[in-house]
């Protein structure tokens, strides 16, 4: 879903992307940062809101496709260890969404996205232990394998 770009530490309840009902669908404008493969999926799902002000209350998540007219997006952010997680900044300018796209209701946005958080934060809690137990296996066997002074590092008191 990426963070609003005014506010990029994900705090849901400050989304300050705005959907307004128009006709048959719903127009939307904002900027979102950090979403994985921006540019590169098909789909979009976003949370975005009828009025910052009403915080959960006009929170709603909508599909969007990716080639819809006024969907944009910025350059590539590259992260530290994370090469191959194509970030980039996602533009919605009045970007026209047909009403059957919306997921739940209006009001329902944050309960939607605080469960994909949940999950999110457990798979990045064990990618940073596998990542953990990677770096210390690599770390003993080094120092079993080094020799310095005549025998192995982790003969060193």
């Amino acid at each position: 879903s990426g963070a609003d770009i005014e506010d990029s530490r994900m705090r849901l309840r400050t989304v300050k992307t705005i959907i307004k009902e128009d006709g048959d669908g719903y127009i939307i404008n904002g900027v979102k940062i950090w979403p994985s493969n921006a540019g590169i999926a098909s789909h979009y799902v976003v949370i975005a809101t009828t009025d910052p002000k009403l915080e959960d209350k006009g929170s709603c998540i909508i599909v969007v496709e990716k080639d819809t007219p006024g969907l944009s997006f910025g350059k590539i952010e590259r992260k530290m260890g994370m090469p191959e997680d194509q970030n980039r900044e996602v533009i919605f300018e009045d970007v026209r969404v047909p009403k059957n796209n919306l997921l739940g209701k209006i009001g329902d946005g944050h309960k939607i996205l605080q469960t994909t958080v949940s999950y999110n934060r457990l798979g990045a809690g064990m990618i940073s232990v596998g990542m953990a137990r990677g770096a210390f296996e690599y770390a003993l066997r080094y120092s079993k394998d080094r020799v310095v002074g005549g025998k192995p590092l982790i003969k060193h008191s």
